[in-house]
């Protein structure tokens, strides 16, 4: 992911793009853990977790398809 954020910032915003990208993947490094045992207190089956943990997968990978779709159009452009 560094490397893509690496290519789709301009390079005038590349550092802050990529330091933005790097603090919301800490934060969620963060924040993802506590929220899974918090739902391991609330007693969730294993079926639920992994389901709940896929909901965010599915969207970051849709995401990535559409922004690879967005960036090869724009080098093909240049």
């Amino acid at each position: 992911m560094n490397a893509f954020a690496a290519t789709f910032y301009p390079t005038y915003l590349r550092s802050t793009g990529v330091g933005w990208a790097l603090g919301v993947g800490r934060i969620g490094a963060i924040v993802g853990p506590y929220i899974g045992g918090l739902m391991i207190a609330a007693k969730w089956s294993n079926q639920q977790l992994f389901l709940a943990a896929a909901v965010p997968a599915a969207i970051s990978a849709i995401t990535l398809m559409i922004l690879t779709r967005v960036v090869g159009d724009r080098v093909k452009a240049n």
